[in-house]
């Protein structure tokens, strides 16, 4: 199985060291438990998006400092990839921003909180 990993955000140089990037968290973590695996990054953040759908069995969107509501390009885009892999049965996972984004793109809400961070 071949899972597409669209990376939107890069982890903070102060901390990418010692705790890698947001690919390699999730491919370190994955083949730790499934070795088999193999993994396909997009780099959202940069521009970089998939060019087929087809080129990955399942797709893990990672977590963002930006927000689901922040009208940047990139994060529009995101919205238009993630009805298409709904409308062709895609197997998909977010983690935190990634969760956000799907249940956005799929007609939910997500909003900046009152509250704010944390």
């Amino acid at each position: 199985m071949k899972i597409g990993i669209l990376q939107c955000d890069h982890v903070n140089e102060l901390f990418r060291e010692q705790f890698d990037d947001y690919p390699e968290m999730f491919i370190n973590l994955l083949s730790a438990v499934a070795p088999q695996l193999e993994f396909e990054v997009f780099s959202l953040i940069d521009g970089e998006f998939p060019e087929s759908l087809d080129s990955c069995d399942a797709w893990l969107i990672t977590g963002s400092r930006h927000g689901t509501y922040e009208d940047l390009p990139w994060i529009h885009r995101l919205g238009e990839l993630i009805r298409q892999l709904d409308a062709d049965k895609r197997k998909v996972v977010g983690i935190c921003f990634g969760h956000q984004m799907i249940a956005q793109a799929l007609g939910g809400e997500s909003g900046k909180s009152d509250k704010g961070w944390g």
